[in-house]
């Protein structure tokens, strides 16, 4: 059950910031909210792609969160601390898995220029 009500909290909630950030991403550089990294900081036009493409990110790792919980609710058999395993793994590795992808992407896009 963790598996089910924590990842599944957790997906909603990255789901509408996601979604909510994809409409109206930060216009201007910011210390306050955004995607804020030392790759996508360096121009305005690395920060407005960085925006949007890690919202985008964050949408989809919500969704994906959420599948993985509604599938939880099969029986599978699994004890709470494996499901407490699970869900750990799976929340942190989201955030990790946006901040890779976006700056695997800044550099291609954009190389290590200022």
């Amino acid at each position: 059950m963790p598996l089910f009500l924590f990842a599944g909290f957790v997906g909603v909630i990255f789901s509408i910031v996601g979604y909510i950030l994809t409409r109206r991403p930060p216009k201007r550089i910011n210390f306050w909210y955004g995607y804020r990294t030392l790759g996508s900081i360096r121009s305005q036009e690395r920060w407005d792609f960085a925006q949007v493409y890690s919202a985008k990110r964050l949408f989809s790792g919500g969704i994906f969160l959420i599948v993985v919980s509604l599938i939880s609710l099969l029986p599978f058999g699994f004890d709470i601390m494996t499901e407490v395993i699970i869900t750990l793994v799976l929340v942190a590795g989201i955030p990790i898995w946006i901040i890779v992808s976006t700056e695997i992407e800044l550099k291609k896009r954009f190389g290590n220029k200022k």
